[in-house]
């Protein structure tokens, strides 16, 4: 996970190259920020209704639970059908670390943050040379790698409100196969 945050503020660093400040906090908030709201409000809530179903025993449908998600607030497991954001809150993550490193590289230039590189540990170091040696090596344009950095984000929000899905139906199968009787020939 913490390579992944270092990844996202590297990427803050290329992307304000080419954008400007407001190009940038536009091209944040329309691909992290609004999926973000978008998943919590309409995805996560059906993660919070098998959960609901499941540990509790819920049988109320989908918009009840969607007010219940709305108006309480307990561990943010989700377990119990109150708000948590998920797993979406890697994407909200993702989004306050590039607006801080919009702060960061926007009032202290690269050049002068460069100087205090030496202060860094030799481990991050370490990544930060496999990252630049990936970027040289495995940066190279190929039409799967076209299609999967096109498909990776939608499947991301997407998986686990399937995954989900799935488990509760896969259990209820398993619990109805365990209860019919065995036929001996």
């Amino acid at each position: 996970m913490p390579l992944l945050f270092v990844l996202a503020g590297m990427s803050a660093r290329f992307a304000l190259e080419n954008r400007t400040v407001r190009e940038f906090i536009m091209q944040r908030v329309c691909k992290l920020l609004i999926p973000f709201l978008f998943g919590t409000a309409f995805l996560v809530p059906f993660q919070t209704l098998y959960a609901r179903k499941f540990f509790d025993g819920y049988t109320g449908g989908f918009w009840e639970n969607w007010k219940y998600f709305f108006t309480h607030v307990t561990d943010f497991s989700g377990y119990d059908g109150a708000f948590t954001p998920g797993h979406l809150w890697f994407i909200l993550f993702l989004f306050l670390i590039s607006m801080a490193a919009l702060v960061l590289f926007h009032f202290l230039p690269y050049e002068r943050a460069a100087v205090h590189t030496g202060k860094i540990p030799a481990f991050r170091i370490t990544i930060l040379v496999l990252l630049v040696a990936g970027k040289k090596c495995l940066n190279r344009e190929t039409g799967i790698i076209r299609y999967w950095n096109r498909a990776s984000y939608p499947v991301y929000l997407l998986h686990q409100s399937i995954l989900v899905a799935l488990a509760y139906y896969g259990c209820d199968l398993a619990e109805m196969s365990m209860c019919r009787p065995r036929r001996f020939v």
